[in-house]
């Protein structure tokens, strides 16, 4: 196939990801993977996860590994990726360095088993719990820490500790910061037992990899149609054009009618932009974009429950 720097948009969809010549070193992933890794060793903990290139983030059960989306790996998949989903899930240095933090925690919890401990299990929950379809979010909990997207912690057990362990080691100061938090013994929990693998050798080390992208014939036409319909994707591209445009503006409105956190207004912008459900025609105000965007947003908060699709 013509190298990604030359070959035009529908080339690309008519390319298969099996065909697409990808590597993670060399690339911003590459860069936050080695940041992340840094914060882990700093901890005494000794790890060594491997990395492969699949459809999404994952690190699957049973194996001390991540899986990296193929989209993030070169610009012009990563503009088609914007332009097909609305967003690029670890698009930036700082939601990348997130993301990796979180799935180190499903590393570390393979690596050396933690989830058969009781106190961890009576902290987070089962492992064994089925993954929901979809999830209704409490917005105004402390029993769960922020830190990726959609109160992303109260989808699974599994995802808790995930999303705690990010923030344990995002933050040094998390004794401080969530000293007066419900999810407080979670995390006090979670650094007892981080400072007990602390220099161990990981009881798990197979290099396991599950669903790359060399194993899939769909070209990047048919992935997007698929992955569209999986999330209920809306094109609609004066919405998320005027949300870009005037992001600063809708938050702004959002902060003083709503007098939320900025993560949740995060969570809220998201929404709006994904779901696409605001209707425009013709010519508009600024002052009118604001306000439609800023009333649908509120209504989001206004709902006693929001579903999100895993």
């Amino acid at each position: 196939m013509k190298s990604l720097d030359k070959i035009t948009q529908k080339e690309l969809l008519d390319t298969r990801l099996c065909d697409l010549n990808l590597k993670i070193e060399g690339t911003q992933v590459y860069t936050c993977l080695k940041r992340v890794l840094k914060e882990i060793e700093k901890k005494g903990i000794l790890i060594s996860p491997h990395f492969w290139i699949s459809d999404e983030w994952f690190s699957p059960d049973g194996i001390p590994g991540v899986a990296v989306p193929f989209y993030l790996l070169h610009p012009k998949l990563m503009k088609l990726e914007k332009k097909m989903m609305g967003e690029i899930e670890g698009g930036t240095k700082i939601s990348c360095t997130k993301i990796i933090r979180h799935e180190m925690g499903h590393v570390l919890d393979n690596a050396f088993k933690l989830r058969v401990f009781k106190k961890r299990q009576h902290h987070f929950g089962l492992s064994s719990n089925p993954y929901p379809d979809y999830y209704y979010p409490e917005k105004e909990t402390t029993k769960y820490v922020h830190h990726l997207e959609d109160w992303y912690a109260q989808a699974h057990p599994d995802e808790d500790w995930a999303e705690s362990f990010a923030v344990w080691l995002a933050n040094p100061h998390w004794k401080r910061k969530f000293k007066s938090w419900e999810c407080f013994p979670k995390l006090d929990y979670l650094d007892q037992i981080m400072k007990k693998i602390a220099g161990k050798k990981q009881k798990v080390s197979n290099k396991f990899i599950l669903d790359p992208i060399s194993n899939s014939t769909l070209t990047l036409g048919q992935y997007y149609e698929k992955k569209k319909k999986r999330f209920k994707v809306k094109s609609n591209p004066h919405v998320i054009n005027y949300l870009r445009k005037y992001k600063n503006d809708v938050y702004k409105e959002l902060a003083a009618k709503t007098n939320q956190n900025t993560y949740n207004l995060k969570q809220i912008y998201r929404l709006i932009l994904v779901n696409n459900e605001v209707k425009f025609s013709g010519k508009v105000s600024k002052k009118k974009v604001v306000t439609l965007l800023t009333r649908h947003g509120v209504r989001y908060f206004r709902r006693r429950r929001i579903r999100i699709t895993m």
